[in-house]
């Protein structure tokens, strides 16, 4: 039995020392600093998300989301073209029983789930606005 526990105690020493010991530093590409305005019929979108991914991105698990709040949103994005897709759901009804709130979004699809948005980001810090119009 003791013979047992010794072998079990080294072999998860040596689990935690390999954990311990793997670099994921390269394990994506870096990512650059995207910084911009996003308004709507020229006034700034209050609140919503940005979405920045490509097929790479999906592969690699390294799409790239940040919030917008009254126009402006940072994200940290992979070098590339990207895939952009922008939303603003809102609330649209009382909430259910499990407390979820209906939303309805208030963007066309060309933005979101049929976007045609796209942007080339480069190594760097890199500013990109989006004017967008509230026309389906």
């Amino acid at each position: 039995m003791i013979a047992i526990l010794r072998i079990l105690t080294a072999s998860l020493s040596l689990f935690a020392w390999g954990c311990a010991q793997a670099d994921n530093s390269d394990r994506f590409e870096p990512t650059n600093a995207v910084t911009g305005a996003v308004t709507v019929d020229g006034v700034p979108l209050e609140s919503g998300s940005i979405q920045f991914t490509s097929p790479e991105d999906v592969r690699q698990g390294s799409e790239a989301f940040a919030e917008i709040t009254a126009g402006e949103y940072n994200a940290n994005v992979t070098a590339g073209e990207k895939i952009v897709l922008i939303r603003s759901p809102q609330p649209s009804g009382s909430p259910d029983v499990t407390g979820t709130v209906p939303t309805k979004e208030t963007l066309p699809a060309k933005y979101n789930t049929r976007t045609t948005l796209k942007a080339v980001i480069e190594q760097g810090p890199t500013t990109v606005d989006f004017t967008l119009g509230s026309t389906r």
